[in-house]
């Protein structure tokens, strides 16, 4: 227990450190920088401010111009400089504004030097404004690299497996080409075929969403898309991809009596890429437990957590004509077909061991329970999904979403539970269960939505002065003015958004222009219309064998079949104005599921209907929801505060007609209230601490099977029973988040505490019969080490996590360390026959990386993550697990073309409970690039200490459970892959954006 406090009161002190740090109300100063002689603007002049603390570093501007926010309150020293002139310094005093010092001269030096020798770093991360600036020469690479090798280099930017790219804090929507969206709606398109050698810079900013009319100047953080742009020196306006690649291997393993297992790897693509318009075509095998499309996604995991024989088959097609950011005539579109056929074969076993006081006299006599289980499945779906999108003016916009989809899926499943006595570990009995079905169904989904203002917005005095007072140059005939690009860094200060081409500010070569205006709201509308609709039959079999002291055997066969419907829909007012400073907006959505079941058990040894598990019936669901939300939101202090209000009304009604008949009629009525403070800046990176503090309420209602009083019996030995009396839970939850990048160390500081309290819980009741129980209301009888589930409300329920996590560029921008420390502590509520009791569960963790940024020719990733869990019970139970996984990659390119990769896993689990883990998982690679580095021959070996297995332990209310699987084993794979890109259309023809952004 001293440990557990210790380690908690650590984390808590280390998470709340940056809120220690957290700055001051702070203020700032600017200037301009002219030649005493011409005049004449000096740009690149360098601008320090050191203060007590710190020294803070820019350069003007192409006008001479500087701006520097952010800076502590108090004295300070300003020091201009230049090379060839005299350096200028002078005492600043800091206030809550930005301090003007307005012209400063410098005077060329008197002393002449024949030469100048320069040594300038180039800065990895910069900042222009509201864009955070990468800079590719900042990090090693190859000439073959694309743009997702520089990306993996960058601090503040996180690929994960699935393809998802988080910046600064913030998912990536976008992937922009010098400001043109050529790639289409996937942001890996772009990162997989920008190739690292035409790059200029990355850069990370926020635009309006094109998809929403929402009004100039009234953008939210909800409301703002993250993108990321990719600055190239060709500009070109189209690209093509096309990509073939196959291997074959064998397991390492050799089973007595059977023959190694083959593996296989193969499949190719086709890709046009351009702003009209995407085609793309997919195809793909393996029996490796590869999903992703491509063949380098292919390999990020190395197939390590997969357990069992899986094989997978994937053909996609997409045409995509559905760019939201320019205008064509007629609706956008986008169609995708894919089909999937998937066949997997796994095991697991899985161990309760029961605590010795245990609260359940009826199970004193048995110690554990084992279940071994083998399933096996195949699917075969069919899915076509389109996109249309309609603007009818620059602040109407419709869109409609349908998709339909085909299945067939075959499963077959064998589980043996075997229960062992307390006394001498002994077997008692035996149960074991199979099973086979098959299913085919139809499903269709989709949305209809529309966006539009309910009036136009009308200029304003401010609107005209500042487009009076900036530079227009040309743009296109029927398009808006285009904001000079300034060349040059710009200011952290400023306000609202310039208007766009786009409703809600800028598109794709638009830069946010920022002013200290009053922000107009416009009324907007929202409505959507929403349905589901699924259609399914299915047969199978199940036969149950029980070995005890009376031997049962019962073989059932199953016909099955149903659908459900879904149809929802709901309108939203937002911006209705209260004030200057003060809006309301109020909502109102409907739901309507309704479904119907039917299924037939026929046990064919007594050719008597199963009537505990034949039912035909019937159930709807009702849900309305009616709120209404004020928001107040102060610019000059950045600061916004919302308050709302909703009433959830349900009904569900159940109509039976077997086994028996019943009509059962329910309804819930529940009151959420909410409210949340925030910060809010107009600008996207300002260096400020972005904060929020939430409190809002949730209901949950049962379903109507967990009201229903009727024994489920599809597994003897875990039988569950419904309970009338249910109400619904209510859960209380309040959050609280910090945030803060700061680009000058090129690093980010995250904090986040979250808590729960849950009213009327909906908790387990278990019975553990220790041996076989006739149950007279049922008329069954229960196998020896079988449980019974029912479920009861109990207050108390209690979720509490913390976290936080820093990450920033190291030892001189050569390598990325990232940390993070987070604690959970759970209190969830159940009963064990009549007691209650409540299990208590607490978890630090710590997890650190280090990755290297430095040579292109060896790198590396290692890190590590240690954890603890902490459970106990009010029954007397207790487990404690320590978990410890370490992990190594490693890769070293040498003699040009060859490069060896090298993954290493490292598994230690600590369980009170069960035995030690420790688990060693090594892969490497050995690849050869030839045909001008378009083609790759690879050597792969997984597993090559044959030690991939998994584990796990968690604690539940009367005992613990372990639990073991076995995951793919070691074999070998040889493949070959060839890639073709071509980019084309160049920047003639067409007139560049201030961003790089084309023809705007």
């Amino acid at each position: 227990m001293k440990i557990r406090h210790f380690l908690i009161s650590a984390i808590l002190i280390l998470a709340a450190a940056p809120l220690l740090h957290a700055e001051q109300p702070s203020g700032g100063v600017k200037g301009r920088v002219i030649d005493s002689r011409k005049r004449s603007a000096l740009a690149g002049a360098v601008i320090a401010v050191r203060t007590e603390r710190d020294s803070v570093f820019k350069v003007t501007d192409t006008k001479g111009a500087f701006t520097i926010t952010g800076l502590p309150r108090g004295n300070a020293r300003l020091r201009i400089s230049f090379i060839g002139y005299r350096p200028a310094e002078m005492p600043v005093s800091i206030e809550g504004q930005v301090l003007d010092v307005g012209t400063v001269t410098l005077t060329e030096a008197d002393n002449a030097i024949d030469s100048v020798t320069v040594e300038y770093k180039v800065p990895l991360m910069t900042q222009t404004g509201d864009t955070i600036k990468y800079n590719p020469l900042a990090v090693k690479t190859e000439p073959y690299d694309y743009a997702i090798d520089l990306v993996e280099k960058l601090p503040g930017i996180t690929l994960d497996d699935n393809g998802k790219v988080t910046a600064l804090g913030k998912d990536v929507t976008w992937a922009f080409v010098d400001g043109k969206l050529l790639f289409g709606r996937n942001v890996m398109n772009a990162l997989d075929n920008v190739k690292i050698s035409d790059i200029k810079s990355i850069n990370i900013y926020d635009v309006a969403n094109p998809e929403k009319p929402l009004p100039e100047g009234d953008l939210q953080d909800e409301d703002k898309q993250r993108v990321l742009d990719i600055k190239t020196k060709s500009r070109f306006r189209h690209a093509y991809n096309a990509e073939a690649y196959g291997g074959w291997g064998q397991d390492m393993n050799k089973s007595p009596g059977t023959p190694r297992q083959n593996r296989y790897l193969a499949g190719g693509n086709i890709r046009k890429f351009s702003e009209k318009l995407v085609m793309t075509a997919d195809v793909q095998g393996n029996n490796m437990n590869r999903q992703r499309m491509g063949y380098r996604r292919m390999f990020l995991d190395h197939g390590g957590s997969s357990s069992g024989y899986f094989r997978n088959n994937r053909v996609e097609a997409s045409v995509d004509r559905n760019n939201p950011f320019i205008k064509r005539k007629g609706p956008g579109f986008n169609f995708r077909y894919s089909f999937t056929n998937n066949h997997s074969n796994s095991g697991s076993v899985s161990e309760k061991v029961y605590f010795e006081d245990n609260a359940d006299e009826a199970s004193r006599d048995i110690s554990r329970t084992r279940d071994t289980s083998f399933n096996r499945s195949d699917s075969y779906d069919h899915n076509f999904s389109l996109s249309l999108n309609q603007r009818f003016s620059n602040r109407t916009f419709l869109s409609f979403f349908p998709s339909f989809t085909l299945t067939d899926n075959r499963s077959a499943g064998q589980q043996v539970t075997s229960v062992f006595s307390r006394e001498d570990d002994a077997l008692k009995t035996r149960t074991g269960t199979s099973n086979r079905s098959k299913k085919t169904g139809f499903s269709s989904s989709g949305r209809l939505t529309l966006f539009t203002p309910l009036r136009k917005p009308k200029p304003t005095a401010a609107d005209t002065t500042r487009n009076k007072d900036r530079e227009q140059p040309p743009g296109r005939p029927d398009g808006p003015p285009i904001p000079p690009n300034g060349g040059g860094p710009r200011s952290f200060g400023g306000g609202g958004f310039s208007p766009g081409r786009f409703p809600g500010g800028r598109g794709p070569g638009q830069m946010r222009m920022r002013s200290r205006r009053a922000v107009q709201m416009l009324p907007l509308l929202m409505a959507e219309v929403n349905w589901n609709y699924s259609d399914n039959k299915g047969t199978g079999w199940q036969m149950d064998t029980v070995s005890s002291a009376n031997n049962t055997q019962k073989y059932l066969t199953t016909n099955s079949s149903g659908y459900t419907k879904n149809f929802g829909g709901g309108v939203r007012f937002a911006n209705l104005k209260l004030g200057k400073q003060v809006s309301m907006g109020a909502n109102y959505n409907l739901s309507y599921d309704h479904s119907k079941k039917l299924r037939t058990a026929l046990d064919t040894l007594t050719m008597q209907i199963d009537t505990a598990q034949t039912y035909e019936y019937t159930r709807s669901y009702i849900t309305q929801n009616v709120g209404v939300e004020a928001e107040w939101y102060n610019p000059e202090a950045s600061f916004q505060m919302r308050a709302g209000v909703a009433l959830k009304t349900s009904w569900s009604d159940r109509d039976e007609v077997v086994p028996e008949q019943l009509f059962d009629r329910r309804s819930f009525v529940s009151v959420l209230p909410s409210l949340s403070i925030s910060s809010r800046y107009e600008e996207s990176f300002s260096g400020k601490p972005n904060w929020n503090i939430s409190y809002s309420t949730s209901s949950d209602e049962p379903s109507l099977e967990n009201m229903r009083n009727w024994l489920d019996i599809k597994d003897p030995m875990s039988l569950k029973r419904g309970n009338p009396d249910l109400k619904q839970s209510y859960t209380h939850s309040i959050s609280m988040s910090f945030f803060r990048n700061r680009t000058e160390t090129a690093s980010e500081t995250r904090l986040s505490l979250s808590a729960s309290y849950t009213q009327n819980d909906m908790a387990t009741k278990q019975v553990l019969f220790g041996e076989e129980t006739y149950l007279p209301e049922y008329d069954y009888t229960a196998a020896a080490g079988s449980t019974l589930t029912t479920y009861e409300n109990i207050d108390g329920a209690v979720s509490v996590n913390l976290s936080g996590g820093h990450e920033r560029s190291a030892f001189r921008e050569k390598f990325i360390f990232r940390s993070s420390l987070s604690y959970s502590f759970t209190r969830r509520p159940a009963y064990i026959r009549d007691v209650k009791n409540f299990t208590l569960s607490s978890s630090p963790s710590l997890n650190l990386t280090l990755q290297s940024n430095n040579s292109r020719k060896l790198e590396f990733r290692i890190a590590s993550q240690t954890g603890f869990i902490g459970s106990s019970n009010t029954a007397g139970g207790t487990d404690q697990t320590f978990t410890q996984r370490a992990t190594a990659n490693v890769t070293a390119r040498f003699l040009r073309h060859f490069t060896l990769y090298t993954s290493y896993q490292y598994y230690y689990y600590h369980s009170s409970k069960a035995a030690d883990l420790n688990n060693n998982l090594l892969s490497a690679a050995l690849s050869y690039r030839f045909m001008k580095n378009s083609g790759e021959a690879r050597f792969t070996v997984y597993d090559i200490l044959n030690r991939n297995s998994d584990f796990s332990s968690s604690v539940y209310s009367s005992y613990v459970l372990n639990s073991w699987r076995q995951l793919m084993s070691r074999y070998f794979t040889l493949t070959l892959s060839y890639r073709f890109n071509k980019t084309g259309g160049g920047p003639g023809g067409f007139r560049p954006g201030p961003r790089g952004g084309g023809p705007f």
